[in-house]
This record gives structure tokens, sequence and C-alpha cells, in this order.
């Protein structure tokens, strides 16, 4: 075989290389347009009226208070800290600031990252 015929040969072979490679990208961009199609688009709740009441825990939390205390406890806690599930829900008591928590006469929780 000369060097002629293998050039011959690789130029043979590049052109249905390159119609792979082409199609292949193009087959992943379509896939990935198609897959913003399939997002969840985010919903806002509707604002709550004054005086409606909104169940469960997370939702408490968010309309309660900014820090959460228990009644027969000494510190407090941010609302998504691991110890707040520990304290039942009639025990909870809520505060809109630091300062407030401490006037009440409880302290920073130092299993609470970020306080």
């Amino acid at each position: 075989m000369s060097l002629n015929d293998f050039k011959e040969r690789v130029n043979d072979l590049i052109l249905p290389i390159v119609v792979i490679v082409i199609g292949f990208l193009g087959f992943g961009l379509g896939r990935l347009s198609r897959m913003d199609d399939q997002k969840m688009p985010i919903r806002i709740p509707p604002a709550m009226e004054e005086g409606e009441k909104m169940t469960g825990p997370k939702e408490r939390s968010m309309l309660s208070g900014k820090f959460v205390a228990a009644r027969n406890g000494t510190a407090y806690y941010f609302p998504w800290c691991s110890g707040v599930t520990r304290i039942k829900n009639e025990n909870k008591i809520w505060f809109d600031n630091e300062q407030a928590a401490v006037a009440a006469g409880y302290r920073k929780a130092s299993s609470c990252k970020g306080l």
C-alpha cells in the first residue's frame, strides 16, 4: 500500500465521520432543547387574606416568626434547625427577632448553625 492509497482511504473516511459527529451533536442539542419544555413552572401562592390560617409546620414557621423556642427551654433556634423538630407545636414560642428572644431569657442554640 502506497502513501497515496493511504491518503485516499483517510479522505474517504473523513466525510462519514464528520456526518456521524454532526448527527450526534444535532441529536444532543435537540434533546437539550426539549428538557427546557419539561421543567415545572414556578408557582407563587396567592396572598392570604387577613384572618385566614394555613396548616402544617412549614407554613406556620413561615408566618409565625423568624426564631422559635420551647416554652420550658432555654435556647432559641431558626425554624429549620434540627432542634425545633423535638419541640411540640403547642410548646413553641415565636419571636420576630433575636432581641425579643434574648429579652425573654433565651440564649442562642449551640446546635443551630448560623446563629
